[in-house]
């Protein structure tokens, strides 16, 4: 629009073309699905359409009530009734009539335009015919892989969400498990950073421009498309884009049957590889080119799968398994399927909507049997990984990991897996650096921020976890739970009045139990907010919840500096299970009880501890 590029899908720009050949004519909406879809398509076209007349609106600047490009006979159809000029090699060849739609669409017949590339309308009533001619000759032949760029370095790359355009919500699901597989493919190469498919997802249906994007995700380039299903059939377009300069590097579009899918993500992947002259090893090309298709009944219940464990959410996690298990159920042989059985009980597990000893075991089944069909699952790997962390099989743990790192070098579930045991095993400059790549992989996860903050608090680098926190309750605010570790960190630095005022923070929620403390606080200070948390006023005013529970009482009591309180406060919690064991088993990483350390009673506790939580095995 004035005199800029402005961007149209390829749907609204055939819809536009199609309407300008027809100027000034009624084009009823059954020839424009003839015209975009075919005769006997089977999907909301109705929704298609109006989609598609909005986004070409949108570009126009046009509105539906004064229309001054795109008219709607109600109940019949539309009708094109701007004026159109006409441009040749950079000269006009319009009449004085003629107003300034050039201005506002604008086709660009590049080598490799695509859903997304810049479009310049450039029309003409007596050349238009040869015009769409060369439009759509332009348009499929720019349309090819074409060869490396060999002037272009790309190390990094993120896949966008695959816009849904068969005009049927129901099959968002399909649309997603496109990006997903193909992202899966890309993130086998271990020359490409590949950005997690949980930070990706925050842009379906953005407005924001690839180049800001790009910048907001720290990539070199980006991955987009479209899909669409009629029937048996699947249409997806991709392109690759220089993320700095908006540059369209490669576009092709296929079309398949819907039972080769996934095996399609792979073909992609080995064209995207191949035009950013990216480093494949042997491996990598022999797994990315032989990727097996399962039958097309299991691929659609594991898609479905997938599909809900990116929603998140309770109510979408509790029906991923079924649909894991409908695919097994439907291919034995599948695999990922099995892989993404031991995913969802493992999520279930971390959510607490499973109990650990069911999951434990649930996990351990599929996990191991994925492994079984195809060592070449990440997938499996990391999930049979922290099925052995439960173990505290400390050398099954390390190879499992070792193993899905080695086969998707981008799996940040992994490298958070990873930073963990090292944690355990009390390497914490590896475990940084392990949870630090697993948050540059997935930057807008909550989770990952909140994992590597834990990691630089029992590292006492207490003003770095502050920031991972608080980034934490940024992404997610029902992580309002972490000002209390917030205010830890600080009360470990010595600044009492900063740990209070987070703390403060938390409990807002509950004014009877912030009466209790803030008057505490006003009689005795630092000290006697703690004391006061230790007393039944506290404890009735927070009821129902059990708080504090007892090693939270030891925490405080060694903050208090009363050692024999503490001791006996952490006998009780490893006597009555009121702590979970993999709490228990960090009694010798946590900084809250360093001070406790010396005394000969602690090591005493951590061997009672390994005995009574099952912990023979430790790290």
């Amino acid at each position: 629009m004035n005199g800029e590029p402005v961007r149209l899908e390829k749907i609204p720009m055939d819809l536009l073309t199609f309407l300008v050949d027809n100027r000034d004519r009624l084009v009823t909406r059954e020839a424009i699905v003839e015209r975009l879809w075919g005769k006997h398509v089977h999907l909301d076209t109705e929704q298609g359409i109006n989609t598609a007349v909005r986004k070409i609106r949108q570009a126009l600047g046009d509105n539906a009530e004064e229309a001054q490009f795109l008219q709607t006979v109600v109940g019949k159809g539309y009708r094109f009734v701007g004026p159109i000029t006409v441009t040749g090699n950079g000269s006009s060849l319009a009449n004085e009539n003629t107003t300034n739609l050039e201005q506002r669409v604008q086709t660009i017949f590049g080598p490799n335009p695509g859903p997304r590339s810049w479009l310049i309308a450039v029309f003409s009533v007596g050349l238009l015919a040869v015009l769409m001619t060369v439009l759509f000759a332009a348009k499929f032949r720019g349309l090819r892989p074409g060869p490396p760029i060999t002037n272009l370095t790309i190390r990094s790359i993120a896949v966008l969400p695959f816009e849904n355009l068969s005009g049927d919500p129901d099959q968002e699901y399909l649309a997603d498990g496109v990006t997903d597989a193909l992202l899966t493919n890309l993130a086998q190469i271990h020359s490409l950073r590949v950005t997690s498919r949980s930070s990706t997802l925050q842009y379906r249906g953005t407005r924001k421009s690839l180049p800001q994007i790009a910048r907001e995700l720290k990539v070199d380039a980006l991955v987009e498309g479209t899909f669409s299903r009629s029937g048996d059939r699947v249409r997806i377009t991709a392109q690759l884009v220089e993320a700095p300069t908006d540059q369209h590097l490669w576009a092709d579009v296929y079309e398949r049957n819907i039972g080769d899918l996934l095996r399609l993500q792979s073909e992609i992947a080995l064209n995207v590889a191949t035009r950013i002259s990216a480093t494949l090893s042997s491996e990598e090309q022999l797994r990315l080119a032989s990727s097996r298709q399962p039958r097309p009944e299991a691929q659609e219940a594991y898609l479905r799968g997938r599909y809900l464990l990116s929603l998140r959410g309770q109510d979408n996690l509790v029906r991923a398994p079924y649909y894991f298990q409908l695919a097994v159920d439907k291919d034995p042989t599948f695999a990922e399927a099995y892989a993404g059985l031991a995913e969802s009980y493992s999520t279930l597990a971390g959510w607490g909507l499973i109990k650990g000893g069911d999951a434990d075991a649930k996990v351990q089944a599929a996990a191991m049997k994925a492994v079984q069909l195809d060592d070449n699952s990440s997938a499996a790997h990391t999930a049979l990984a922290s099925y052995k962390c439960t173990l505290k099989d400390r050398e099954g743990t390390d190879r499992e990991i070792r193993r899905a790192l080695q086969l998707n070098p981008s799996n940040p579930t992994a490298h958070k897996l990873y930073g963990l045991y090292l944690q355990l095993t009390g390497d914490f400059d590896g475990a940084i650096v392990e949870e630090t790549r697993a948050q540059e992989l997935d930057p807008f996860s909550a989770h990952l921020r909140l994992s590597l903050g834990h990691v630089l608090y029992d590292a006492k680098q207490f003003d770095r976890a502050i920031v991972q926190f608080q980034k934490a309750i940024e992404l997610e605010p029902e992580f309002h739970f972490l000002y209390l570790n917030i205010g830890w960190a600080y009360a470990h630095q010595g600044q009492h009045e900063a740990a209070v005022k987070q703390w403060s923070r938390y409990w807002a929620h509950n004014p009877a139990v912030a009466k209790v403390l803030n008057r505490a606080y006003k009689r005795s200070g630092y000290r006697g907010y703690l004391r006061a948390e230790l007393g039944q006023e506290f404890a009735k005013a927070v009821r129902p919840m059990i708080c504090p529970t007892n090693y939270q009482r030891a925490v405080i009591y060694a903050e208090l500096g009363e050692t024999d309180h503490a001791f006996a406060s952490l006998a009780k919690a490893v006597q009555q299970h009121d702590q979970p064991d993999e709490d228990l088993e960090e009694l010798l990483v946590d900084p809250d009880l360093e001070s406790l350390h010396a005394d000969p009673r602690f090591d005493e506790l951590v061997q009672r501890c390994r005995r009574e939580c099952g912990a023979n095995r430790p790290f």
